[in-house]
């Protein structure tokens, strides 16, 4: 399970950190955690589910739970996100 998760965090902050997605600070766990500006979490919920990604939302911020989503979704999982943010 934990080289499972290392993986799929390992594909995500390397496809982040191309396009410059600001993540914040990531050793190891269940969540990677990505910050937006606050007053706009309703609309970043909705963009996001539009593109089937169905996050916890947060004020100012949005939580991958990188654990429950297949290898084969993470890759431009970032790029989604971006998108949806900006």
């Amino acid at each position: 399970m934990k080289n499972m998760i290392k993986e799929r965090s390992e594909i995500f902050l390397g496809e982040a950190a191309a396009i410059n997605l600001n993540i914040l600070p990531y050793k190891s766990g269940f969540f990677i955690t990505i910050p937006f500006s606050k007053g706009l979490e309703k609309e970043i919920e909705l963009k996001l589910r539009n593109e089937n990604i169905f996050a916890i939302i947060i004020p100012g911020g949005i939580r991958i739970a990188i654990c429950s989503i297949p290898k084969y979704k993470v890759y431009s999982l970032a790029k989604k996100i971006k998108i949806a943010i900006s």
